[in-house]
């Protein structure tokens, strides 16, 4: 509101509030992606605030595949098929619930 120059309408405000109870799942890949800019951002040694700009679904699958592993790994390819895979698996479950 204090950033457009008209009144949000009802509709409006629906949406913004949907989107921050309950967030839409992003892609696996767009995930990756964000795995990628975090460790070319904070390295290897600033786990923790590379932990904290990701989403709860990233979070737990760099929990699982280990940050420091992904961080030092030689096959990249290896460890991008194995986040999609742990990806969909977390993000099927939610949709389940």
């Amino acid at each position: 509101m204090l950033t457009n120059k008209f009144k949000p309408t009802v509709a409006e405000l629906r949406e913004i509030y949907t989107e921050l109870v309950s967030p839409t799942i992003s892609d696996w890949s767009e995930g990756w992606e964000q795995v990628s800019k975090a460790i070319g951002h904070c390295g290897m040694y600033q786990e923790k605030a590379a932990m904290e700009s990701f989403d709860e679904i990233i979070r737990e699958v760099v929990k699982r595949l280990g940050f420091q592993n992904i961080c030092l790994s030689e096959n990249i390819v290896a460890d991008r098929a194995r986040f999609a895979e742990i990806y969909q698996a977390i993000k099927s479950g939610k949709e389940q619930k």
